[in-house]
């Protein structure tokens, strides 16, 4: 009776210990997944912000070389709008770095973007000659602050995949190139 009762304790402490080594393995295999989804989500939010900037930013740059010989002032505004497009990407990358460094305190001053901020993006296309309207309905501040970031980052990216695949068309009257107008 005492060595099966010895042997039914060591049978006992053996699982219990093979369970703890597997729960560990299973926790660090769990922090791994995590680990690598949010840098996934990282690498995809880096890829809008700096996309979508440096796409706008050729746009403009094209259209300042193309305006310069006959109209330097509009290339002048179309530098002008480069510029400003590099500081406003700028100012997005450091809020997101904010976001994963917590000693930035920096990043609550600068929210991440949301349905408010669409008029700048579709104003930013605009500027950066992709006609665009845009068109929000309901009330934005009911929605998720995740769920606006996501929205935003969905209309970014359609409308810099838009100025990427669009090929400029010849207007109607002035047979200046245009592209037709996002929706969004």
């Amino acid at each position: 009776m005492i060595g099966s009762n010895m042997r039914a304790r060591r049978e006992r402490l053996t699982f219990l210990e093979d369970r703890a080594v597997r729960l560990e393995r299973e926790r660090d295999q769990r922090e791994q997944l995590a680990v690598a989804g949010e840098r996934a989500r990282i690498a995809r939010e880096m890829h809008d912000v700096v996309t979508h900037n440096l796409s706008v930013m050729v746009a403009l740059a094209d259209g300042a070389v193309f305006a310069q010989p006959r109209s330097p002032e509009r290339a002048m505004v179309a530098m002008r709008q480069v510029s400003a497009t590099g500081r406003q990407a700028i100012t997005d990358m450091r809020r997101f770095l904010g976001v994963l460094r917590s000693d930035e305190p920096d990043a609550l001053r600068h929210p991440m973007p949301g349905i408010g901020q669409l008029d700048g993006l579709a104003e930013q296309v605009r500027a950066a000659g992709l006609p665009t309207r845009l068109e929000v309905a309901g009330e934005p501040s009911v929605v998720p602050a995740a769920a606006q970031l996501t929205v935003y980052r969905l209309v970014q990216e359609a409308l810099t995949n838009t100025m990427k695949h669009t090929p400029p068309v010849p207007g109607p009257t002035s047979g200046s190139a245009a592209r037709p107008a996002p929706y969004c």
